[in-house]
């Protein structure tokens, strides 16, 4: 549902970099929060249609992994979230998006929408075109939320470890607390440092 968006992020600005889950509906394009899709949720669904079609989901992916190069680019040359950066996806990052949208154009009829995994893939792209492109015009704007995925599939992962936290108020500063690691970590902070 969209209870947990609302209550975690309702009232606040900024870009929210998502999938297409509908729950985020309530929480973006409002009161000044965009909504940006992430680029990696959209190769899934390729790489998962490979199945039915590999040649040609081949064909998308390395148009996909074209954006990915762009990225990669800044970072070798330790541009990330400079003017240079900008520029770079202004040209190249906005090209590799634009091959993207040709062959998802010239593609999008070929197979029945929604029937098979290539067609869904295909639609998923298209009804989120416009949120997969903000990145190309605010830097500071990743092209996917794989770092926040990462650091989530830690928690998920010892969720069953955590199940029984003895009570309620154990349980609210084992959440706390692993917040606090998380952000660290994000931050390049050592926790123990800080004591």
């Amino acid at each position: 549902s969209s209870e947990t968006p609302k209550d975690l992020l309702g009232g606040t600005e900024g870009v929210l970099v998502v999938d297409g889950y509908t729950g985020y509906n309530a929480v973006t394009d409002v009161n000044g929060r965009i909504r940006a899709a992430c680029l990696a949720h959209v190769r899934r669904k390729f790489f998962d249609a490979r199945a039915e079609r590999p040649e040609l989901m081949d064909e998308v992916l390395v148009l996909i992994l074209d954006v990915y190069r762009v990225e990669h680019e800044a970072l070798a040359r330790g541009i990330v979230r400079t003017k240079a950066h900008q520029e770079l996806r202004s040209t190249k990052g906005r090209a590799a998006m634009d091959a993207l949208k040709t062959w998802l154009d010239a593609h999008k009829d070929a197979f029945a929408p929604r029937s098979s995994r290539v067609g869904k893939a295909i639609g998923y792209a298209l009804d989120n075109w416009a949120h997969l492109t903000v990145f190309l015009d605010d830097v500071h704007v990743p092209i996917d939320n794989n770092a926040s995925e990462r650091d989530l599939r830690l928690i998920a992962k010892g969720r069953d470890n955590w199940m029984f936290a003895g009570n309620d108020e154990a349980a609210e500063k084992l959440v706390a607390l692993l917040s606090l690691a998380v952000s660290c970590e994000a931050n390049r902070i050592n926790p123990e440092d800080s004591v």
